[in-house]
């Protein structure tokens, strides 16, 4: 039974207020600021009562205490936050059901991340590792005003600890199953009495859990290609020229070549995917020369390289049988291992000055370079038939200026002056393979049946493929203000604005002359150049009820907007004349808020209803072309559109309750409907479903859920901590259940698939279920619940010894289904359970 948000969670936070009111009252001359929150999340140290905004704050001891590792992590803990597992290539953070795959340098995503107020920019720099940390805060909801551009969904703010006049560190090591080792290193040295330095690395390695199980003998030494144009599962008479090859009698009649289809060079299948390998690492100066000015240089670094797994095949390439190569679940056979290599740097100066009557001004400099490596079998089979190698590189400068008005004054605000200069490169090659080997079919023969060219690459023929490349400069410009004024005992008014305007200039290359039946576009040999702007106004207003200091109600109306940007991608020449430029998107957002201290402090409340529009929503989807008779197969372009409209309504609620000096108990839940409310063209459908060659359609996707938009989602952890006088030592003990519900994966909104609907070519001397209707799982996530735990021992002296598992019942999840290039489909799996021994030594 579905929830109604709307109807039910009013009344229970009327309930809840007017259950609490009384308690408040005599919270409200307590001085007790031990278990208070902090945030920074408007520019300045708040209690995060005082905040109208919808946020979640994850300080260092509950990074300790859950050992998460890497932002990720944190996916299931925060009501409504979802971050991709997989690639970080395609690492995509959602809040309130929206988010985004920077699939491209000109697509950029919906929620920023930002380290000490340096925003980290596109996909591939999202996934940070959680290294020495002082708090991390999600906002959910947009972020135009404080943050800017790219945070229509929301922003999340990484706090590094400083610097600071003590001497003292720590030694790690967190020995794990799948030969998992985590080493690291901080250290806090006072240099002078106004001279500070910290230094934190980490170095995190693990086997994968994902075998390759391809074998020599899977590759046919004959090879039977045979097309199935009207989708019945039945081949069809003789095409491309080529015999008919019989897959159901077990004959291979005279003509069929014979002839390795397999790789130049075997994989090493002693690598299993999805490993980790890691090194990460910050170092940060404090110098303070007086009381008024403080200034912090930080540099930081992460490089990573490892196997990545996209997806577990469920069919064959062309997503017209089973995968019949690697029949287990979680096991695939693959040509190539493929790699997945990415560097990131950083570098930052911070000062903070502070003038007459308290005003103060900071300024933050910043240079931000991130370069991810890429390759992939994308044909996910044992036969040398499509990889793809990408090189995405960004390079980012960013200057801040901040003029920040006295706390404690009825009038404060934050004016500020922001500046943004990005200068993307991308280099993408897909590799239709070895013409020799295509599909055991010698030579120029098998490339000219997929009306292929031949290519020479480096003294061997290639089937041809398709290339692109270019640049992306990116200059932003931004005036912002965000104030208050507290109106009278209870009532304070919250206001801002921000101006930005942005200048994108392309210059791209796409070639897709070699690309056959695969149908991609050529721009030339000039390519193509362009250069498009936006300019927008974000405002804010707010109102905020102080019951008590310590509860508060708010009302708040924000807006932001993602920037508009080109489809660089391997498209269709049809859609390349159309153009390939997609507009700004626009968000705003209604919130209704409640934030409580209470019990004296034991118990903190948060409560949110919100209701968010995005206006020419953009969408980035493989669409379905249909059936082209000339070349025998489905033709599919990428997409990225504008969508004319997409609504998502829902509630969090957030409590943390110190039971007494030893229990805790931490809960939320999130819960949410998102839909599209407008989308002409975002389904396409067969105009008759009873032939599979009949002309697609274009249909309104109006009605159909987001993908990945979870309806509700929670997480509830029980943690103990007590002292043990006779161990010299405290003992902590926490338990996490973080429960996701069922969502889809696809516009579609579909929950299985008929494959014998499907037509494309196959080949295979093996493929028993070709000819029988097989009905996959497919598009829909079914709602599962994980459980994480840690036991440890804090010692009195330096030493600390834990015991942590996560995904403890092993559960066996689906975490997304996706569609490849060609058809097949897809699913990645959960991480499997994974435990260890952290070993601690503070000094």
């Amino acid at each position: 039974m579905k929830l109604n948000t709307k109807i039910l969670l009013p009344i229970a936070i009327s309930m809840a207020l007017y259950g609490t009111t009384a308690i408040a009252e005599e919270n409200e001359s307590d001085d007790d600021n031990d278990n208070r929150i902090t945030v920074t999340a408007q520019k300045r140290v708040q209690r995060l009562e005082e905040v109208p905004i919808a946020m979640s704050v994850f300080p260092a001891e509950e990074i300790d205490q859950t050992g998460v590792q890497e932002l990720r992590d944190l996916a299931g803990m925060i009501p409504n936050l979802s971050i991709s597992q997989g690639t970080d290539f395609g690492a995509k953070i959602l809040i309130r059901g929206v988010g985004s795959n920077t699939r491209n340098i000109a697509f950029d995503s919906r929620v920023g991340v930002y380290l000490d107020g340096v925003y980290l920019g596109q996909g591939p720099a999202l996934n940070q590792d959680l290294v020495d940390l002082e708090q991390v805060e999600i906002l959910r909801g947009p972020q135009g005003t404080l943050f800017g551009k790219n945070t229509v969904a929301g922003a999340i703010n990484l706090i590094s600890q400083k610097p600071h006049d003590e001497l003292e560190g720590k030694f790690t090591i967190n020995a794990s199953n799948f030969s998992g080792l985590e080493l690291k290193a901080a250290a806090n040295i006072p240099l002078s009495d106004t001279v500070f330095a910290k230094i934190a690395v980490s170095s995190r390695e693990r086997d994968g859990y994902i075998p390759n199980i391809y074998e020599e003998s899977m590759i046919p030494t004959t090879i039977n290609v045979v097309v199935d144009t009207d989708g019945d599962g039945i081949p069809d008479t003789p095409f491309f020229g080529l015999p008919l090859c019989d897959t159901l009698g077990g004959s291979t009649p005279a003509g069929c070549a014979a002839g390795p289809v397999g790789p130049e060079t075997a994989p090493d299948t002693s690598k299993k995917f999805n490993n980790q390998d890691t090194t990460s690492y910050r170092a940060q100066l404090r110098f303070q020369p007086s009381d008024d000015l403080e200034i912090n240089i930080a540099i930081d670094g992460l490089d990573s390289d490892r196997i990545p797994l996209i997806a577990v095949p469920k069919t064959e390439t062309f997503g017209a049988g089973l995968d019949y190569n690697a029949p287990g679940r979680l096991e695939v056979a693959y040509s190539e291992n493929g790699f997945e290599k990415r560097e990131m740097f950083g570098a930052n100066v911070t000062i903070d000055y502070d003038f007459g009557e308290d005003y103060s001004f900071r300024s933050i400099t910043a240079i931000r370079n991130s370069e991810i490596d890429y390759f992939s079998d994308t044909d996910a089979s044992v036969l040398d038939f499509l990889t793809v190698h990408y090189i995405d590189e960004y390079k980012q400068k960013t200057q801040e200026f901040q003029l920040i008005s006295p706390d404690g004054e009825d009038f404060e605000y934050v004016v500020g002056l922001y500046l943004y200069k990005q200068d993307a490169n991308t280099i993408r090659d897909a590799d239709a393979g070895r013409a020799g080997f295509f599909f055991g079919i010698p030579g120029a023969a098998a490339c000219q049946a997929f009306n292929l060219f031949v290519n020479d690459i480096n003294g061997v023929p290639h089937c041809g493929g398709a290339f692109n490349s270019g640049s992306v400069d990116t200059t932003s410009k931004a005036l912002f203000m965000s104030g208050s004024y507290q109106l009278d005992e209870h009532w304070k008014l919250g206001f801002g604005g921000r101006y930005s305007t942005e200048t994108k200039d392309l210059d791209w290359r796409l070639d897709g002359t070699t690309s056959g039946a695969f149908g991609i576009g050529s721009t030339g040999p000039n390519g193509l150049q362009d250069s498009r702007k936006d300019t927008k106004f974000s405002p804010t207003v707010s109102i905020n009820y102080a019951l008590t200091p310590d509860v508060q109600f708010y009302a708040k109306y924000s807006t932001g907007f993602k920037s508009g940007g080109y489809n660089l991608d391997f498209i269709t020449q049809a859609d390349l004349d159309v153009g390939i430029e997609f507009d700004l998107e626009e968000s705003t957002s209604y919130e209704l808020g409640y934030k409580a201290s209470l019990l004296e402090n034991r118990l903190s409340l948060n409560i949110a209803l919100f209701s968010i529009t995005y206006d020419d929503y953009q969408v980035n989807q493989f669409f379905n072309l249909g059936f082209d008779p000339n070349t025998g197969t489905q033709l599919t372009a990428i997409r990225i559109t504008n969508a004319a409209a997409v609504n998502t309504d829902g509630a969090e609620v957030e409590m943390k309750w110190r039971v007494n000096d030893d229990f805790t108990i931490i809960g939320s839940m999130g819960f949410l409907d998102a839909t599209f409310d407008d989308f002409p063209g975002g389904l396409s459908e067969l105009s008759d479903p009873a032939d599979p060659q009949s002309p697609t359609l274009s249909v309104n996707a109006a009605g159909q859920k987001l993908p990945f938009a979870s309806e509700f989602n929670a997480n509830l952890a029980f943690q103990y901590y007590s002292r043990i006088d006779s161990l010299g030592a405290d003992l902590l003990m926490r338990l996490d259940i973080a429960h996701v519900g069922e969502y889809f994966t696809q516009i579609e909104n579909e929950k299985t698939l008929d494959l014998s609907g499907q037509h494309g070519v196959i080949f295979s001397i093996d493929l028993p279920n070709f000819g029988a209707a097989t009905t996959i799982d497919y598009g829909f996530i079914e709602a599962n619940t994980l459980l994480h735990g840690r036991i440890g021992l804090i010692t009195d002296g330096a030493w600390e010894v834990y015991l942590w598992g996560r995904n403890l019942t092993d559960e066996d999840a689906y975490t997304n289904d996706t569609r490849e290039f060609f058809g097949a489909r897809q699913f990645v799996p959960q991480v499997p359970r994974t435990y260890g021994l952290e070993v601690i030594y503070n000094f």
